[in-house]
């Protein structure tokens, strides 16, 4: 086992122990959240070394974090947040009150009032990112790691050895 391959097994570990948090924090409605955090994640070797890459849809920080009073929504973020909430309200049968023609211009609505208002200041955080990071760290330690670098030492000690003896 080779640094990356540890880092990647990590990456596994980690994803699973996510998206655990996510149903055991009961803050699961749709679902994409939790399956957007096993797609894409990677580990890229860069000029430093490597780095793991772990993605999720742009909304878990949210999730994470909570949300107070005040604008939440980023200019970058206002299309994603209208298809989300417009999925939400065909995927709940919710029937848009008199005015609105459609759920896209719900939608519109109340994402023009979360991007002035924000959202009620009680909506709490359903920690889910560190709590699930703290986790994989205390179970498994450093010893993936280790062994990896052991391993790769190891690997290269006896690469050098045969070299040295042709």
């Amino acid at each position: 086992m080779n640094i990356e391959e540890a880092l990647d097994e990590y990456l596994v570990l980690i994803s699973d122990a996510m998206v655990n948090e996510l149903f055991n924090n009961r803050s699961v409605a749709s679902g994409d959240l939790a399956r957007s955090i096993k797609n894409n994640n990677r580990v890229d070797k860069t000029f430093e070394g490597y780095q793991a890459v772990l993605t999720m849809l742009w909304y878990g920080e949210v999730v994470d974090d909570g949300t107070g009073r005040g604008p939440t929504v980023k200019p970058s973020e206002s299309t994603n947040i209208v298809k989300s909430i417009e999925s939400w309200i065909r995927r709940k049968n919710i029937t848009p009150p008199a005015g609105f023609k459609s759920p896209n211009q719900f939608a519109l609505a109340i994402a023009a009032k979360i991007k002035r208002e924000g959202t009620r200041a009680t909506k709490r955080a359903y920690p889910f990112i560190n709590n699930s990071i703290d986790q994989v760290k205390r179970q498994f330690g450093d010893a993936l790691i280790e062994k990896a670098g052991y391993d790769q030492i190891t690997d290269q000690l006896d690469i050098a050895f045969k070299n040295s003896t042709k």
